[in-house]
């Protein structure tokens, strides 16, 4: 902890003096670098070492076995410090640049301030190139997006006319096999008084339901609407291939 202690002091007052400056948030101790924050860390390496089992309780002859649960329940094995100690940046920024220093052959953390402190400079440069990249890649990504989705849209709306279109197909050639079938009927009827009054009736009722299924008829603006309203829903893994079983000829 004294090591500790002192590293830090000299550390901070090595990079204040350069200007930057130190603070405690709520997940550590930070510098601030050129306007961004970086989260220090000092740790110690420990190095596990195993505990051997306590010896067996005696055993008297006569006695009768019961388990050791005090043995069970032992520590099976410890840490130890080794009082090699990391300096750690823990930063968001570019691969490839360095964000940790230990204790070494060639030194001391204490001796690798300088390090340090260039090091600051350039994780915070790195950091500010990674926000940007990673900026360019959430609005190549929300255009890839909006991209996407329009593609969806519009193979629904394609999808919703063609269906409007044959169900207008089937409603218009079913009241045309109707108009047939109305003359068809007159043709076939007798010409006495009694038949033709109800003929009459009959087909006045029967075309009046035709004109109700024909879409000519009916509103021919909705015909020729090519404006749809799509239902929200899901975009999900969509894929715009023409599947097998596609009911458009």
């Amino acid at each position: 902890m004294e090591r500790c202690a002192l590293l830090y002091d000299s550390l901070i007052k090595a990079s204040e003096s350069l200007g930057y400056t130190w603070g405690v948030g709520s997940k550590g101790g930070f510098v601030r670098v050129g306007g961004e924050e970086l989260l220090i860390t000092i740790q110690e390496r420990i190095k596990r070492f195993d505990i051997p089992p306590p010896p067996p309780k005696p055993f008297q002859p006569g006695q009768r076995w019961e388990p050791d649960f005090t043995a069970m329940r032992a520590a099976r094995f410890g840490w130890e410090p080794t009082g090699v100690f990391s300096l750690i940046v823990d930063a968001r920024s570019e691969v490839l640049i360095q964000k940790t220093w230990t204790d070494s052959k060639t030194g001391k953390l204490e001796s690798k301030i300088g390090q340090i402190l260039t090091g600051f400079v350039r994780i915070a440069a790195s950091v500010i190139a990674q926000r940007l990249s990673d900026e360019a890649s959430r609005r190549r990504w929300a255009e890839e997006e909006r991209v996407r989705k329009e593609g969806i849209d519009q193979q629904r709306r394609l999808d919703k006319l063609r269906q409007n279109l044959m169900k207008n197909l089937e409603s218009w050639e079913c009241a045309e096999r109707l108009r047939a079938f109305i003359r068809a009927t007159v043709e076939a009827s007798r010409e006495d008084e009694a038949t033709q009054m109800a003929l009459a009736m009959w087909v006045s009722w029967a075309r009046q339901q035709v004109e109700l299924l024909d879409p000519l008829k009916v509103d021919i603006s909705k015909v020729i609407e090519l404006s749809v309203d799509l239902p929200n829903s899901e975009y999900g893994c969509w894929s715009s291939s023409k599947q097998a079983d596609d009911w458009w000829p």
